[in-house]
């Protein structure tokens, strides 16, 4: 099955409250002020044959708020329906989440626990919540490097990355009979970003947590039964290629690969996104600043 990128619209049917770990060792990011010029204003999505969602974005930098507006073009108001609100303390790290709820369908809250082990090449988190317990492997430089559910038979994944950080290899295991293998590749020939900086801003500082990530909006997806990979459309390394070997005890083996297509302004800065899989267009994201 094949999933397209992340439905704006659908994105505003729930509310989640959320509280990350203050933790003091990490990098502290750059003041939302002195970097407005390079953060998009507006965010276009473009999924399949579907009408394009107009994103407006509102960084409220004195309130510790970012929010995310679905934009009517007919209307001079950049900001016509609210979205998703972000909140953060005085030192930057996500406190709640929420998202506006229309139908007061779904409407529910979300807590999450972490627990934080030293170990000699990173540190061990342990999530819990309702859906269960994680353990996530990170290595010093907040790269995940394995999750394992709480059974053997859980969902779990092992991550091999590039000398720059940079997804190299995933293997997954659980949920279905058999393994998926995804490779990925960078041939977009533009230099590397310092750093995911958008994503970076929305989900705070403990960005890299790979369930946190999941509140970033922004994301493709190959194929989430498989791979359950995010693909943040900002990604700093400018990923090319994605490709899916599963091998099924049953089915046998099947490839699945997803490729992206980027496009820079006058000024540098990314203004087009484009993704395929099997070589179909199934979404594009412009940048507007």
């Amino acid at each position: 099955m094949k999933y397209s990128i992340f439905i704006f619209l659908a994105f505003f049917s729930l509310f989640i409250s959320t509280t990350s770990c203050n933790k003091d060792d990490e990098p502290t990011p750059e003041r939302v002020d002195s970097i407005k010029s390079v953060l998009p204003k507006q965010i276009i999505w473009k999924v399949l044959d579907q009408d394009s969602i107009i994103i407006s974005i509102k960084y409220d930098t004195a309130n510790h708020k970012i929010e995310l507006y679905a934009d009517d073009p007919s209307t001079s108001n950049l900001y016509d329906k609210l979205g998703s609100t972000y909140t953060y303390n005085n030192d930057g790290y996500l406190v709640n989440f929420s998202q506006a709820d229309y139908d007061h369908a779904g409407n529910g809250k979300d807590t999450t626990f972490y627990n934080y082990q030293s170990v000699s090449n990173g540190v061990n988190i342990t999530t819990t919540s309702d859906f269960g317990t994680v353990l996530y492997k990170y290595d010093n430089n907040y790269n995940l490097l394995q999750y394992q559910g709480a059974t053997a038979d859980d969902y779990s994944a092992t991550f091999q990355n590039n000398a720059n950080n940079s997804i190299n290899k995933m293997l997954v295991t659980g949920f279905f009979e058999g393994t998926n293998e995804s490779a990925f590749s960078y041939s977009s020939a533009i230099p590397d970003d310092k750093e995911d900086l958008l994503c970076r801003l929305l989900i705070g500082k403990d960005y890299y947590l790979w369930d946190l990530k999941k509140l970033y909006p922004f994301l493709f997806y190959l194929n989430i039964d498989y791979d359950n990979y995010m693909i943040s459309a900002t990604n700093p390394f400018h990923l090319t290629s994605m490709k899916d070997t599963h091998e099924s005890n049953s089915d046998g083996i099947s490839i699945e690969e997803a490729t992206l297509t980027y496009e820079l302004n006058s000024s540098k800065l990314l203004s087009k996104v484009t993704f395929k899989i099997g070589g179909e267009e199934n979404g594009s994201v412009i940048f507007n600043y």
